[in-house]
């Protein structure tokens, strides 16, 4: 076996960087390791990982290099995993954090912050892009434990938002870590309260801002992005009020505020009233200049859908707003 052969062989697979333990298993002696080192062919990153000369300096190779200096077995996971996973807000720090799935004492190498974690779900292992690393889902776990509420909460919603997984996954792993004691939990908990197995994620900075106020307004959320059918063809929905037979509409000035843009939105609403449903219409301008405005009209609508049939105002879609 060519041995200097399979050292840059091994150190291409993982971003320039080889362990000294990994050298050793080749058949490499320490002696012949710190050869190598003195002559310019490696630099030394730490007592256990070596960078082959002339590497560029990357996110994967400090993250690779992480993972190599902690024991056996480390996977990416916390922060590290959520910006390996590219979740917004989370940036390549320096410790790169890992977990080894055993049980230990958490410590400090000089390239990773170590934890340990002995009842850490194996299958929950993925290697993305040559790194060992956690879950999308279980990372959301792991941010759990650590980071503020409202942080983890946008997190999942971008894991949503990106297709990392879905509301089936999230509780079916809520329910499988949640007997172990893991920390965290209550704030998933939380988390996932709104986002079951069957959660759409908002699909606009607008949707999201329409359902923080209606949360911090304690009004009922309405399920989103609902597609209705049946004889009229009616389409998808942003919010429907289902017992209430109810549809709220975000509408932006980018894309309904022109003449043929109205016309269009007055023919679905039609079509809405048609088929038995009642239409709220909300702008953009709204939910971002006049939340207190946006909630006491969501309110008033749900109260009078709840009222008798004769006693309501005839429709919420005759007076579309105009900007």
């Amino acid at each position: 076996m060519n041995v200097n052969r399979e050292l840059r062989k091994l150190a291409a697979a993982q971003y320039g960087n080889v362990g000294r333990r990994q050298a050793h298993s080749l058949g490499v002696t320490s002696k012949e390791l710190l050869h190598r080192i003195r002559r310019g062919d490696f630099e030394e990153l730490s007592p256990e990982v070596l960078r082959l000369a002339g590497t560029t300096d990357s996110d994967g190779g400090r993250l690779a290099a992480g993972v190599l200096d902690a024991p056996p077995g480390a996977v990416l996971s916390h922060r590290s995993a959520a910006a390996w996973w590219g979740v917004p807000g989370f940036s390549v720090d320096h410790p790169a954090q890992v977990t080894v799935p055993r049980q230990g004492i958490r410590t400090r190498t000089r390239l990773a912050a170590v934890h340990f974690h002995k009842s850490f779900p194996l299958d929950q292992i993925m290697v993305v892009q040559r790194i060992p690393t956690s879950s999308p889902a279980l990372t959301m776990f792991q941010l759990a434990a650590q980071e503020h509420p409202a942080r983890v909460e946008r997190a999942v919603d971008s894991g949503f938002a990106m297709g990392l997984f879905d509301g089936r996954v999230l509780n079916d792993l809520l329910d499988r870590v949640a007997a172990r004691g893991r920390n965290g939990i209550r704030v998933m908990r939380a988390v996932l309260q709104d986002r079951g197995p069957d959660y759409v994620p908002p699909e606009s900075g607008n949707e999201s801002r329409f359902e923080w106020i209606l949360k911090a307004n304690g009004v009922p959320l309405p399920r989103r992005q609902v597609s209705l059918g049946g004889e009229f063809q009616i389409g998808r929905v942003d919010y429907l009020y289902e017992a209430e037979h109810g549809v709220v509409e975000i509408l932006s000035r980018r894309y309904h505020s022109s003449r043929l843009d109205s016309q269009a939105d007055r023919a679905r609403f039609r079509r809405l009233e048609e088929a038995g449903f009642n239409v709220l219409t909300i702008w953009d301008h709204e939910i971002w200049e006049r939340p207190d405005d946006v909630a006491s009209k969501v309110w008033k609508f749900l109260s009078e859908l709840r009222r008798p049939a004769h006693d309501r105002f005839p429709s919420f879609s005759r007076d579309i707003p105009t900007v």
